[in-house]
């Protein structure tokens, strides 16, 4: 397998610098894609790229490499731009100095996008403000809202004390240092909020813990708000989810505005679009009720 430094090294010397001036009628431009792995958002994103370029009137010649073959992409030459698709293709472009833009995605936070000079993309974690206009849409009632956070979210929970005020919440916040203190956490938090939000921490939120919260928020009738749609499905009263065709179209404008030369790179953004999905099995057992607006519209409702 070949590590991920000389992989980086093989593909600068692939890529050229993509031209600035407005291309030629009939050029088509040649895009990279640099996949860690194939779940199906990965098609969806691609899918919607595609459909995006062809909308736009661009030619597209799109090259799929998939990480985990370990060689060096077959693509016979040089590429305009580099789509980095999940955390090992944003560390690899991050590692790899590329002469040409790269446009990331399938990356939870801003932060895990390459720094690189014409770089941008689409992260998947939606600002604190989106999440608290979902949650009073959802829970009208609620007020109190607790999160549990460990050190890697503290700048998130500073961001989101605020939004939480101009929203007319009040944030409950506990910190977590170690997996250990997650049940006395929960029990605490239970008793004190009327609301528990997940966000994103490795320490908090894992494959490992995910019953122990799923559990206490029943428990405690504390609805659980999920991350994802697979978190509802697992027992959370609702998430908010991506549409990852519209993540695809959303990369494909900002690549072609790189491409065509029409400024500098737009500022990373999260999803423009936001779907959600309901479990109304926990809404019955929380004793929650659902308009049949919020109902209606849900991507997904777990009955």
């Amino acid at each position: 397998m070949i590590s991920t430094t000389a992989f980086a090294g093989l593909l600068s010397v692939l890529l050229t610098t993509a031209g600035s001036q407005e291309p030629p009628a009939g050029k088509v431009f040649r895009v990279g894609a640099l996949v860690g792995s194939s779940p199906a958002p990965v098609e969806q994103v691609i899918e919607g790229f595609r459909d995006e370029f062809r909308r736009l009137g661009l030619g597209l010649d799109l090259v799929v490499h998939r990480l985990e073959s370990g060689a060096t992409p077959a693509w016979g030459g040089s590429v305009d731009l580099i789509l980095a698709l999940g955390s090992g293709a944003a560390s690899l472009a991050e590692a790899g100095s590329f002469q040409v833009p790269v446009v990331t995605s399938l990356v939870m936070r801003p932060s895990e996008l390459p720094h690189l000079t014409r770089s941008t993309g689409v992260y998947l974690e939606f600002p604190p403000e989106v999440e608290f206009q979902w949650l009073r849409r959802v829970l009208p009632e609620a007020r109190r809202v607790g999160v549990l956070y460990s050190a890697q979210n503290e700048e998130w929970v500073g961001r989101a004390e605020g939004a939480a005020r101009a929203a007319g919440l009040d944030l409950v916040a506990l910190r977590v240092d170690r997996p250990a203190d997650l049940p006395r956490a929960l029990e605490a938090i239970t008793r004190s909020a009327e609301v528990l939000l997940g966000v994103a921490d490795l320490v908090v939120l894992t494959p490992e813990t995910a019953r122990t919260v799923l559990l206490a928020s029943l428990r405690g009738r504390v609805p659980f708000v999920g991350m994802s749609g697979s978190w509802v499905r697992a027992g959370a009263l609702y998430a908010l989810d991506r549409d990852y065709q519209d993540v695809g179209r959303q990369c494909a404008e900002m690549a072609a505005a790189l491409l065509t030369g029409q400024g500098a790179a737009a500022r990373p953004a999260p999803p423009r679009k936001v779907l959600y999905a309901i479990n109304t099995l926990t809404a019955e057992r929380l004793r929650v009720a659902l308009s049949p607006d919020i109902l209606g519209k849900a991507s997904e409702v777990i009955r």
